[in-house]
C-alpha cells in the first residue's frame, strides 16, 4: 500500500523533496481531482500539486466540512482510491511541523472562516473560532500569554467547539480507518481532537476575547458607571418618594391604592395619623389579579412575582404629586383626569415626564396604573359581559396618553390584558388547550434541528448586508453621513459587549417589553400562553434557534437605538435629546471617578482628562450619553417602539399591524392558527413568518414596493401614494435601491449555477446538487424572478454534426423559458414567497396531489387522503429524530437511503405509520415495521438505483440539504426547463407507480429510463435537432416509449398477482372504476340494479353474474359497461 515517499523521514517531507517525487506527485494529484474536483489548470506544475495538497489538509485540520467529505469519499471510494487516500494523508500526517508563511496563515484562515463552528464560535460572545488559527496552531505561532479578562469567553467558545471538534474528529479517525492508516476506529483521534477542540477552542475564545478586551473592558466600565448613576437615581428618588408619602392626605392615598389594587404589590400604602404611609397587605384577589396582569403583559415565565416594594411605592408617590396637579373630578380616574388635562392644555407631557423622573420611572413602569385602572373598571362591570361606555372611555384616555410618549401600552393591548373569558369560553378553552398544546408542541419540534436553527442564521446574515446598503441608501437620500450607522448591526454582532450592556439596562428599566422581546421561543406562535407544559416543552426544545434569533434581536435592537437617536438630533425636529449641563455633569463625574478615583477633583489631570471628553461642545443625547447619564427610562416612546419593531421584523417575528387589507388578513389567519389547532398548521406552520416574509418582499421588489399597497383597506377603499398619511417616499425609496442590487446579485448567482439547475438548485465542487430553498429564505423570489429572466436568454446551441462539436451562434439564442403553465408558475411562486415553512408537513402535498386523490371518488381514496394528512402531521412530531438520522447515516451507509412513504397499500394505519416514520433513524437493531431494521429505500424513474441522502452530517451542520450529483438526462431536462412529471406522470394506481419506477431505475434493466434516454441524448439525431422546442417533444416522446413498456409490464405484473391470490380482479380495476365519469357510474349502476336486482356495483365488485350465459365478475361488467357509453378512464 505504501510507497517510496511514505518512508522518508519527517525532515525530507518538504515542498522541494516531494515536489520532485513523481510518485508523490501523481498520488497527490489524483485525490485533488477526485476528491475536491480540482481543476487540472490549477495543477499545472508540481509545486502547485504540492500547495493544493497542503492547503486540502490544512483545511480539514480545521474545518468539519472538509473533514466530513474526506470520510464520505474514503467510504464510498473504490480500495485503489482508498489506498491512494491513505498514502497522501500519510505524509500530512507524519511530516515535521512547518514553517510559518502567508500561504499557511491563508489556508487555515480559509478553513476557519468556511467553518460552521465559526457562527457557533461567534455566537458564544465573540469568543469563536474566527480567531482559530492562532489557537489551532498556537504553540507554533507563538502565543503563549491569555489575559484573565478573556478567560470567561474562553470557556464559552470551549464548550462549542468541544462538541464540534468530537464530530471533526470522529470524521478524521474514521477516515484513517478507511483508508487503511488504522486498523480500527478506537476513538483515541476522535476523544483528542474533541479534548483539543474545547482546549483550543478555550484558547481561541481566550485570543478572540484578548482581542476583544479593549472592547471588552470598555463595556464593563460602561457598565459600572451605569449601575453607579442608578443607584444614585434610587437613593435620590427614594427621598422624594418617602416626602410625597409622609405628606400625602389620606384622600391622596385612598385613591392612589384604589387606582392600583388590581396589581400585586407585596404591601400597599396607608395613612397613619403624624406618619409616613405605611403599607398593609392586599386580598388574595387582588394578587391573583396582579399576577395575571404581570404574566399576560410580559408573556414570561420568569415575570409574576410580586411588584416590588419599591416600585409601588414610587408609582404611588408620582400618582399623588400628579393627582395633585391636574386636581380630578369627583369619581374621574387617574387615567382620564391626566388625558383631560393634557387635552385642555392644563399640563404639558414634559410636567408628566418630569415627575416620573424626580421618582426613577419609566412610561412603561408607569403604564401598570392604566392598566390597573382599566382592569379595575372592567371587573366591576364583569357580569354584563359587555366592555361599558366607561371602559371604553378609558382605553380611548390610554390611546391618547401614548400618543403622548406617556404610556408603552395601547388602548386595545390593555383591553386583551384585562379581558375576562365567558363561562363557555372556559370550558372551550380547557378542551381545546390540550390540542393547542399539542399543536405548539409540534411547532416548536419542527425547528428543534441544529440544521434549522443553522439556515436561520446564514439568512440573518444575509440580513446584514441588506441592511448595511439599506442604510447608507437612506442615509443618503436625507443627506446624512452615507457611513452613519452602516454597519451598526455588523459591529455589534463581532463585538457584542456594548449590546449587552444595553440589553441589561433595559431589562432593569423596561423589563416586560423585554421580556416580549427577548422570550423563550424563536418562534412567538409558541409562546401564546396557551397549552400549558406542552407549549413549554416546545419551546424548551427550541434552544438553539432561540439563542440564535436573541443575538440578531439585540444587536437589531441596539443598532436601531442608536440610529433613530442620531437621526433624530441630526433631523430639523423641534424635540431633541438635548444634553443638559446637569447630565454632562453626571457623565463626567462617573468617567472622572472611574479613571482618577474619588478625588477627582483633586487631582492634577482632572482640567486635562474634562477636555478630553470632548463633552463641552456636545448638544444633543448619543445613545452612550443617554445611559451614562442615568436617562434611559426617559428615552422617547416612539424610538423604543420603533426599536423594538425593528427587531422582530429583522428575525420575522413582527405581529401585522394597522387596519389595511394585509394588516387585518395576517392578523385573522395567526388568530386563526392559534383558536384551531393543526388546521392553518398544518399548511402554514408558522404564518407570522410568513406574514413578515412577504413584507420584507413587497417592500423590496423593485416598483412594486413603491406602490401605497399596504395602505389598501379592506373594501374597495385605497390611499394615493404621496397623499397618504405615514407614506415615507426616502424609506421606500432606500429599500427599492436595495431591492435592485438584491435582484441583480441574485441574477449573477443564477447564471453561475447554469441552466442545468432549476431555479432554487445550486452545485458545489462535487457536483452534488444543493435545494437553496431553505436557506434563501426571503430572497427566494429574487431567484425565481432571475431564473426567469436568465432562461429567456440561456438557449439552444447549434451541434456540428461532422465534427461533433458546438458551433458559435449563427441566430439570436432561443430562451428556455418554460410553456406557460398556471400551475406550474403558481407552484414555483407559492414555494419562493412562502418558503420552507410552506413544504413542511402538507404544504406541497395540498399543492399536488390532495385533489388529484380526493377527487377519484372512491372509499380508498379518501382513506389515503386521510391517512396522509394524519402521517405528515405525526411526521412532524417525529422531525428531531433525523438528527440522529443524518449523524448515524453518516457511519451506516444502510440507514442513508431515503424511506419510501408509499406501498401501495390502502390500509389508514399502514398509510399513516409510513408517513409518520420516515424521520427516524434506521438502527440494525431496531425494527419498525417488521419487515427488516432498514425501512424499503425511495427510488424515482429518473436516477438509477435506490435514493440516499449525501453528506448527511453536513445537512445538520449547514443546513443545506445535497442531492447526488444529477445524470445526463435530468440535466437535459433541466436545460430543457422541463417539468418531471411532463416526462413521467404518476399513476393514480400506487401500486403501478412502484413497480414501474422499479422497472424505470433498475440499473442495467431493459427498461432503465435514464440509461436509455442518456445514449438517446448524445447521439447525434438529438443533437442535430434544431431549437429548444423540437428537443422538448422529442425527449418527452422518446422517454414516454420507455415509460409506456415499463407500464405494460407492470400492468402484466398487477394482473398475474390478482390471479394468485384468487381475486377476480386487480388493483387496476379497482383504480379505473373510481376514476370513471360519476354520470357514466350512475347509469351504470342503475342498469344493473334494473337488470340484476343488486346494491350497487362498488358494494357487490366481489360477486357474479351470467352474462351471454358466462360467469362475469360484477366490477368487469360495469367497466365495460361504462365503456359503451363512452366514458374514458383516467390514464393509469
Amino acid at each position: 500500500m505504501l510507497k517510496d515517499y511514505n518512508y522518508y523521514t519527517k525532515e525530507d517531507m518538504n515542498k522541494e523533496v516531494l515536489s520532485q517525487d513523481n510518485d508523490f506527485v501523481n498520488d497527490a494529484r489524483r485525490f485533488l481531482t477526485e476528491r475536491s474536483s480540482t481543476s487540472e489548470d490549477n495543477l499545472k506544475s508540481n509545486e502547485d500539486v504540492y500547495d493544493a495538497f497542503m492547503e486540502h489538509f490544512r483545511y480539514q485540520d480545521v474545518n468539519e466540512v472538509t473533514a466530513i467529505r474526506d470520510y464520505e469519499y474514503a467510504t464510498n471510494g473504490t480500495q485503489d482510491q482508498r489506498a491512494n487516500f491513505g498514502r497522501v494523508m500519510d505524509v500530512f500526517d507524519t511530516m515535521a511541523d512547518e514553517k510559518m508563511s502567508l500561504r499557511k496563515v491563508g489556508d487555515y484562515f480559509g478553513g476557519i472562516a468556511t467553518a460552521p463552528s465559526t457562527i457557533a464560535g461567534i455566537m458564544t460572545g465573540g469568543a469563536g473560532k474566527l480567531a482559530s488559527v492562532a489557537g489551532q496552531q498556537g504553540v507554533k505561532f507563538g502565543l503563549r500569554t491569555i489575559l484573565s479578562e478573556s478567560l470567561k469567553g474562553g470557556l464559552k467558545a470551549g464548550a462549542v467547539e468541544g462538541t464540534i471538534g468530537l464530530v471533526q474528529g470522529a470524521a478524521q479517525e474514521g477516515t484513517r480507518v478507511e483508508t487503511g492508516l488504522q486498523e480500527e476506529f478506537t476513538g483515541g483521534r476522535t476523544i483528542a481532537t474533541g479534548l483539543g477542540g474545547a482546549l483550543i477552542g478555550g484558547g481561541i475564545g481566550g485570543v478572540t476575547s484578548g482581542l476583544l478586551t479593549p472592547s471588552a473592558i470598555k463595556a464593563a466600565q460602561r457598565l459600572e458607571r451605569i449601575q453607579k448613576v442608578d443607584v444614585t437615581r434610587a437613593a435620590e428618588a427614594k427621598v422624594n418618594t418617602d416626602k410625597v408619602l409622609k405628606n400625602a392626605s389620606k384622600e391622596d392615598l385612598d385613591s392612589v391604592n384604589q387606582a392600583l389594587k388590581s396589581l400585586e404589590p407585596e404591601t400597599k400604602v396607608k395613612k397613619t395619623k403624624g406618619k409616613k404611609g405605611k403599607l398593609d397587605a392586599l386580598d388574595e384577589v387582588e394578587v391573583a389579579t396582579g399576577q395575571s396582569i404581570r404574566k399576560e403583559l410580559s408573556e414570561s415565565d420568569t415575570l409574576t412575582a410580586s411588584i416590588p416594594n419599591e416600585l409601588f411605592q414610587n408609582i404611588s408617590a408620582a400618582a399623588i404629586q400628579i393627582r395633585n396637579k391636574i386636581k380630578p373630578q369627583k369619581g374621574e380616574r387617574i387615567t382620564s383626569a391626566i388625558a383631560r388635562a393634557l387635552r385642555n392644555e392644563d399640563i404639558v407631557s414634559t410636567d408628566i415626564t418630569k415627575i416620573l423622573d424626580e421618582h426613577n420611572l419609566s412610561a412603561e413602569q408607569f403604564s401598570l396604573m392604566y392598566i390597573s385602572e382599566v382592569s379595575d373598571a372592567g371587573r366591576t362591570l364583569q357580569a354584563s359581559g359587555k366592555v361599558s361606555k366607561s371602559v371604553q372611555t378609558l382605553l380611548r384616555d390610554v390611546d391618547e396618553l401614548g400618543e403622548e410618549g406617556l404610556t408603552s401600552v395601547t388602548g386595545k393591548e390593555v383591553e386583551e390584558l384585562v379581558k375576562q373569558p365567558s363561562i363557555l369560553k372556559k370550558v372551550v378553552g380547557g378542551v381545546g388547550g390540550t390540542f393547542r398544546g399539542l399543536d405548539q408542541l409540534r411547532l416548536g419540534v419542527m425547528t428543534s434541528q441544529p440544521a434549522t436553527a443553522m439556515r436561520n442564521t446564514e439568512n440573518a446574515g444575509f440580513r446584514v448586508i441588506v441592511d448595511a446598503f439599506t442604510r447608507s441608501f437612506n442615509n443618503v437620500l436625507n443627506l446624512r453621513n452615507p457611513f452613519s450607522g452602516t454597519f451598526d448591526v455588523a459591529k455589534f454582532l463581532f463585538n457584542p459587549y456594548e449590546a449587552q450592556v444595553v440589553k441589561q439596562i433595559f431589562q432593569k428599566d423596561f423589563p416586560d417589553a423585554a421580556a416580549k422581546l427577548f422570550r423563550e421561543a424563536a418562534d412567538i406562535e409558541a409562546a401564546t400562553g396557551f397549552g400549558g407544559g406542552l407549549s413549554t416543552i416546545g419551546r424548551k426544545m427550541n434552544i438553539m434557534n432561540t439563542f440564535s434569533d436573541n443575538i440578531f434581536k439585540r444587536v437589531v435592537f441596539v443598532s436601531s437605538l442608536r440610529r433613530n437617536i442620531n437621526d433624530l438630533n441630526s433631523s430639523k425636529a423641534t424635540k431633541k435629546l438635548l444634553l443638559t449641563d446637569a447630565h454632562k455633569e453626571t457623565i463626567i463625574k462617573g468617567r472622572l471617578q472611574q479613571r482618577l478615583g474619588d478625588g477627582y477633583r483633586t487631582s492634577p489631570d482632572y482640567t486635562a482628562t474634562v477636555k478630553s471628553l470632548n463633552l463641552d461642545k456636545q448638544k444633543y443625547h448619543t445613545l452612550e450619553t443617554i445611559l451614562e447619564s442615568g436617562n434611559f427610562k426617559l428615552l422617547p416612546d416612539d424610538i423604543l417602539k420603533k426599536s423594538i419593531q425593528d427587531a422582530f421584523e429583522f428575525t420575522y417575528q413582527a405581529t401585522p399591524k394597522g387596519d389595511n387589507f394585509f394588516g387585518q388578513l395576517g392578523k385573522g389567519v395567526i388568530s386563526l392558527h392559534k383558536a384551531v389547532p393543526f388546521v392553518i398548521s398544518s399548511v402554514l406552520p408558522f404564518p407570522r413568518y410568513i406574514a413578515n416574509q412577504l413584507k420584507f418582499v413587497y417592500e423590496h421588489t423593485p416598483l412594486i414596493g413603491m406602490l401605497p399597497l399596504d395602505k389598501l383597506r379592506l373594501g374597495i377603499e385605497s390611499r394615493a401614494a404621496k397623499g397618504s398619511k405615514g407614506y415615507d417616499w426616502k424609506d421606500r425609496t432606500s429599500k427599492q435601491l436595495t431591492g435592485a442590487l438584491l435582484f441583480t446579485a441574485a441574477y449573477a448567482w443564477r447564471a453561475k449555477q447554469g441552466n442545468t439547475n432549476r431555479w432554487y438548485e445550486m452545485t458545489d465542487e462535487a457536483g452534488n446538487t444543493i435545494d437553496g430553498r431553505p436557506v434563501y429564505g426571503p430572497f427566494a423570489p429574487f431567484m425565481l424572478a432571475a431564473d426567469i429572466l436568465y432562461r429567456t436568454q440561456v438557449g439552444q446551441f447549434i451541434y456540428d454534426k461532422t465534427k461533433g462539436t458546438i458551433l458559435e451562434h449563427t441566430k439570436p439564442m432561443e430562451g428556455t423559458l418554460a410553456t406557460f403553465s398556471v400551475r406550474r408558475y403558481a407552484t414555483d411562486i407559492a414555494q419562493a414567497l412562502l418558503g420552507s415553512t410552506f413544504r413542511t408537513g402538507m404544504g406541497l402535498y395540498a399543492l399536488d396531489k390532495l385533489w388529484t386523490d380526493a377527487s377519484s371518488g372512491s372509499g380508498d381514496a379518501w382513506k389515503k387522503v386521510a391517512g396522509e394528512f394524519v402521517g405528515n402531521i405525526g411526521n412532524t412530531f417525529a422531525l428531531p429524530g433525523s438528527v440522529v438520522k443524518d449523524f448515524y447515516g453518516q457511519i451506516d451507509e444502510k440507514a442513508r437511503y431515503v424511506p419510501e412513504s408509499k406501498t401501495g397499500d390502502t390500509n389508514f394505519l399502514d398509510i399513516v405509520f409510513n408517513k409518520a416514520t420516515r424521520a427516524l433513524p434506521d438502527f440494525p437493531i431496531v425494527d419498525w415495521t417488521g419487515e427488516g431494521p432498514y425501512q424499503k429505500p425511495l427510488r424515482t424513474p429518473f436516477v438509477s438505483g435506490d435514493i440516499k441522502t449525501v453528506l448527511p452530517w453536513e445537512k445538520q451542520l449547514t443546513g443545506m440539504s445535497r442531492r447526488a450529483p444529477k445524470n445526463d438526462f435530468q440535466k437535459e431536462i433541466d436545460r430543457l426547463n422541463m417539468e418531471n412529471r411532463e416526462i413521467y406522470k404518476r399513476p393514480s394506481n400506487e401500486t403501478l407507480d412502484l413497480y414501474m419506477t422499479e422497472l424505470l431505475s433498475e440499473t442495467g434493466g431493459k427498461a432503465n429510463l435514464n440509461e436509455r434516454m442518456a445514449k438517446f441524448i448524445n447521439g447525434d439525431k438529438y443533437q442535430g435537432l434544431d431549437g429548444v422546442k423540437a428537443k422538448r417533444v422529442e425527449l418527452k416522446n422518446r422517454a414516454r416509449g420507455i415509460i409506456d413498456e415499463a407500464r405494460q409490464i407492470a400492468r402484466e405484473r398487477i394482473e398475474e398477482e390478482a390471479r394468485k391470490e384468487g381475486s377476480p380482479y386487480s388493483k387496476l380495476s379497482i383504480t379505473e372504476w373510481s376514476r370513471t365519469q360519476q354520470i357514466f357510474k350512475d347509469r351504470a349502476n342503475e342498469y344493473y340494479k334494473k337488470r340484476y336486482k343488486g346494491k350497487s356495483i362498488d358494494a357487490d365488485r366481489d360477486k357474479y353474474i351470467i352474462v351471454n350465459g358466462k360467469a362475469m365478475n360484477i366490477l368487469a361488467f360495469g367497466l365495460e359497461l361504462t365503456k359503451t357509453y363512452g366514458s374514458k378512464a383516467g390514464e393509469l
